[in-house]
C-alpha cells in the first residue's frame, strides 16, 4: 500500500475518534440526556 494512503487511513481514523470524543464532552457540558447524546454519536459516525 502507498505510504499516502496509509497516512490519509490514520488521519480519518484520527478525526472519527476525535468527533467521538467531541459529542461525548460536548454532551456531559451541556448536560444532553441519552437520546441526544445517542443523535450526537451517530451524527460523528456517518463518515
Amino acid at each position: 500500500m502507498p505510504k499516502e494512503h496509509i497516512k490519509k487511513g490514520m488521519l480519518s481514523a484520527f478525526c472519527h475518534f476525535f468527533r467521538l470524543i467531541f459529542a461525548r464532552i460536548a454532551a456531559v457540558l451541556f448536560g444532553y440526556n441519552q437520546h441526544q447524546f445517542d443523535t450526537s454519536v451517530a451524527l460523528a459516525s456517518v463518515d
